[in-house]
């Protein structure tokens, strides 16, 4: 089970940071219901963290990924060295980058596993990924996918194309304000 809500139960804005309460009545609905959910996804912030919560032996990631649009933005508060533990929870990787999830469940008979990765459409590929086993409820691996090669044709080499930075493309955006469908 996936639950996601919008406001995250938890952001890691250091060692000290404390669950919100939205944390408490996922909680209180999941000991009453006695299911408790392979994973939380949420956004709000326009960032990217992904924490492993343990309750019990049980581990669930809590992934925030408000990084689909406008905007995106470091978490306020102070820089730590990742991996840290606050709470019953450990912030395992943050990033500040434009992109989307893929959440890929296999139930084959060779795996029952959850796969999620965070993709960086500028950078190509998946900037960070964990699988959960269904059956134990815990985090098998954490792996980012491997960068794939730079194919450069001939004649970019010669005469480069200059590229717009993720600053400059928010700064356009942010002055030129928000697009507009036709009849919205």
């Amino acid at each position: 089970m996936i639950v996601g809500v919008h406001h995250p139960p938890f952001l890691g804005r250091g060692p000290k940071s404390e669950p919100r309460p939205l944390s408490a009545d996922i909680d209180q609905a999941c000991k009453k219901a006695g299911l408790w959910p392979d994973a939380v996804l949420s956004s709000h912030w326009h960032l990217y963290q992904r924490c492993t919560r343990t309750v019990g032996k049980r581990q669930i990631p809590y992934i925030i990924v408000g990084t689909g649009g406008y905007g995106v933005k470091p978490v306020q508060g102070g820089s730590f060295a990742l991996p840290y533990k606050a709470h019953d929870f450990t912030v395992e990787n943050m990033a500040v980058e434009l992109g989307y999830l893929t959440v890929t469940v296999d139930m084959s008979i060779a795996s029952t596993q959850l796969i999620i990765a965070f993709n960086s459409p500028r950078l190509g590929h998946a900037i960070d990924k964990v699988t959960i086993d269904l059956l134990t409820s815990t985090v098998k691996s954490i792996q980012p996918d491997s960068p794939p090669a730079p194919k450069t044709p001939k004649a970019a080499r010669s005469s480069p194309v200059p590229r717009l930075g993720l600053e400059s493309a928010s700064r356009t955006m942010r002055s030129n304000g928000p697009s507009r469908r036709p009849g919205a």
